[in-house]
């Protein structure tokens, strides 16, 4: 089969190996699409805060067509439309029965994230049945491609949660950022406000029920939001761009009894913080990154199937498996780009 394989920094290629063997308790999926995450972008440019080794697949936003199954393999079978999480858990500690596979009490093994599960970036991967999810029938295989970074999004509201009426910032114009703006909508914001730097990204809000938009090119954040808040500062703040200036900016926006969800993942340490600052306003605040969400596959993928959140609004290019390599580096200078998808079979 053919493979994507990223052999070194800005160097990736396809290349011929074998078909992944299934264990008993395996599926083998025959991948159709590919959504490019930021952190595949990271890797290819060899910035992640976690560490790998070259060679490597990546990917690990897919979707696909099982081919086949393993003999303990009951819930599926060949045919079946499915997507997969994008860590590997263990399936017996008291985390990964409750459904947070991504929070696993032994560890978990990233899907082309480690060298130890390579990702969705090849004609076919192997995946535990446990980590798969059948999609609706009303859902494209495309679209179910942008369920995982909606699973994150989900995520990231559901532990802070949403009370009726409360102001939400989300910040960060990629797709997890317009998902949680979207999902903390439905759970009940009064307001949500959407801040960013492009406004062709910006522009897509609108259409997407968001209430506010705020371009930090062109506006200034802190007078804009105390206007928006009758200067008191936000209830609940996303942060999805993972650029640690908007994580300090999000400390100062929200107000007293906030919430902060931290889904962004920094190369840079914070320094400079004053404590006393949280302690004056009883702040809550979570950091979960993409470590998170797997119980909430099967939500979403309902979700986005019956149009509650919009997905196929966010793709932005579409490029075949053969121009990988062209897809990657327009998806460095594409300024107006949320979401990348490769179409693999």
């Amino acid at each position: 089969m053919k493979a994507a394989i990223l052999k070194n920094k800005y160097e990736l290629s396809i290349e011929n190996v074998h078909i992944p063997e299934i264990k008993n308790d395996e599926v083998l999926v025959k991948v159709s699409f590919v959504g490019i995450c930021g952190t595949d972008i990271e890797m290819y440019e060899k910035k992640t805060f976690f560490n790998f080794d070259f060679p490597i697949i990546i990917g690990h936003e897919w979707s696909g067509v099982i081919e086949k199954v393993g003999e303990c393999v009951k819930d599926f079978k060949a045919g079946d439309k499915v997507v997969g999480d994008c860590h590997i858990g263990c399936g017996k500690c008291r985390t990964c029965i409750s459904g947070y596979y991504e929070n696993c009490d032994e560890g978990i093994i990233g899907v082309g994230c480690s060298n130890l599960w390579g990702g969705a970036l090849r004609e076919y991967i192997n995946m535990p049945a446990r980590h798969v999810y059948k999609i609706p029938e009303k859902l494209s295989l495309i679209e179910a491609a942008m369920v995982e970074p909606s699973v994150i999004a989900s995520y990231s509201v559901d532990v802070v949660g949403i009370c009726k009426g409360d102001i939400v910032l989300v910040t960060g114009t990629g797709a997890i950022g317009f998902f949680a703006a979207q999902y903390a909508k439905y759970c009940g914001a009064g307001k949500v406000i959407l801040i960013g730097r492009n406004d062709i990204k910006l522009s897509l809000a609108k259409k997407m029920a968001i209430d506010e938009t705020i371009n930090l090119k062109t506006q200034d954040l802190f007078k804009e939001i105390g206007k928006l808040t009758n200067s008191k500062g936000v209830n609940v703040s996303i942060e999805t761009s993972g650029n640690i200036n908007a994580l300090y900016d999000v400390f100062k926006l929200t107000g007293k009894f906030g919430r902060i969800s931290i889904v962004g993942c920094y190369t840079e340490n914070l320094t400079n913080i004053n404590i006393g600052d949280f302690i004056s306003k009883d702040l809550l605040i979570k950091f979960i990154g993409s470590t998170g969400g797997g119980k909430n596959f099967k939500r979403m993928l309902y979700f986005l199937s019956e149009k509650i959140i919009k997905g196929k609004e966010l793709i932005t290019s579409i490029y075949d498996f053969n121009d990988i390599e062209v897809a990657f580096k327009e998806k460095l200078t594409q300024t107006n780009n949320i979401k990348t998808i490769i179409q693999i079979n």
